[in-house]
């Protein structure tokens, strides 16, 4: 999966809070995020909804966190 890591941080950003106090509200450490950021295939289903949740993200801008390719190719057709 490719993903926007700049934009996930630019939402975290917006909302107030740094990397280590949106891990406190994920329940997780701060480590943890780092190496979800790092290897973004490994965020589940249940990690993305949970981002969302606490982000409060609308369904477009988590697409263009997570899926960046899919709105790109469904854009060239």
């Amino acid at each position: 999966m490719t993903m926007n890591v700049a934009l996930l941080k630019y939402y975290i950003g917006l909302r107030g809070m740094n990397l280590t106090q949106f891990a406190a509200l994920l329940g997780v450490n701060r480590s943890f995020i780092y190496a979800k950021l790092r290897k973004p295939d490994s965020f589940s289903r249940s990690d993305i909804k949970l981002i969302m949740q606490t982000l409060d993200l609308t369904p477009d801008e988590l697409l263009n966190i997570f899926f960046p390719d899919a709105l790109t190719k469904s854009n060239d057709n």
